[in-house]
Parts: C-alpha cells; structure tokens; sequence
C-alpha cells in the first residue's frame, strides 16, 4: 500500500483542486475557506473510494484474529491450563470477534 492510501490527511494533499487553492491562498492571499472546503472534497472523495478495500481488510483480520483465538483455545485445551477465561488477550480478542 502506498503512503496515498495509508493515511487520509496525506492524500487530501494529492487532489488537484486542493493543491490549487492551497497554492491561491499562500501565494495571492486566497480564501481560506475555499481551501477547507477543496480539502473536504478531496477527504471524502477519498474516503468512499476507500471504504470497499477497508471493509475488506476488516474482514480478513476478523478472520485472522478468530483463527488465532480458536488455536489459542485449542492449546489451552489440550495442554489442561487454566485462566483463559480471564485472560487479559482473550478477553479482547472475544470482545473484538463478538463487536460485529
């Protein structure tokens, strides 16, 4: 993944028509509001072009962190420990894997 897509206050600095009123403000004394609202543009075009590769991610991470938790248990099982319950790490992994 590029830094573009890595960090949304970075790629507010990619959109053109921000660059553009950026440029206007600083060097012919533009309207700062002008700039806020090309930045805000540029935030949420991004922003919903990435949603879909995010959902995504989430879900393969899900999966990763229940497939992680199963083996844990799986572990703890077999070798007869205690404490899994309480566990500080499984406590949040359950309540992560059950925030759906």
């Amino acid at each position: 993944m590029s830094n573009k897509d890595e960090n949304m206050a970075n790629i507010v600095m990619y959109d053109d028509v921000f660059q553009a009123a950026l440029q206007d403000y600083h060097h012919n004394g533009g309207s700062s509001e002008r700039v806020a609202k090309a930045a805000l543009k540029a935030l949420d075009v991004h922003a919903c072009n990435a949603l879909p590769r995010l959902e995504a991610e989430n879900a393969r991470l899900r999966e990763a962190l229940a497939g992680l938790y199963a083996d844990q248990m799986d572990y703890i099982r077999l070798n007869h420990l205690s404490g899994a319950e309480n566990n500080h790490w499984m406590v949040i992994a359950r309540a992560a894997l059950g925030a759906a």
